[in-house]
């Protein structure tokens, strides 16, 4: 399988099909992405598999797609960060419902940006005012303004 995908990407770059290289590699992470039992090693695969897509999506002047896959890049790699923690937290797949809980619930802005980011939930701020006001969490604030203000 991994031999017919090197020589489909081959194929495709030989004829400048950036945008299907893109797709290839775009399925191939998704794949591993999906897979809830994936080892550290797996998911870092995934992470490059994200990142190669986002290059040919860039050559293919597929701009969207390739901010989607940095940001699927840096989710799976927050995933992996909690599996090193050995912290019970699944942030893959989520269903819209369990996205909100997580940004509702969660204690670190940088964190909630990174899945806010990965799951299009562009206006963070009910969350930092949920951090703020109620659980007094002014760190929260502090790194919040550091992107947005």
């Amino acid at each position: 399988h991994q031999h017919d995908t090197t020589n489909k990407e081959l194929l495709c770059q030989t004829f400048g099909k950036h945008i299907e290289v893109a797709k290839i590699h775009h399925e191939l992470a998704t794949a591993v992405k999906q897979d809830k039992t994936a080892s550290i090693a797996k998911l870092r695969e995934c992470i490059k598999k994200f990142a190669k897509a986002a290059q040919y999506y860039k050559l293919a002047q597929a701009y969207e797609r390739q901010v989607e896959c940095i940001h699927l890049a840096r989710l799976v790699g927050l995933q992996i960060q909690f599996k090193q923690q050995n912290q019970n937290i699944n942030i893959l797949n989520l269903s819209p419902d369990e996205v909100e809980r997580f940004l509702s619930e969660h204690t670190i802005f940088f964190e909630s940006y990174v899945l806010g980011c990965a799951y299009g939930k562009s206006n963070l701020s009910p969350y930092v005012f949920r951090a703020c006001i109620t659980r007094d969490n002014m760190d929260y604030f502090e790194d919040y303004r550091s992107i947005y203000l």
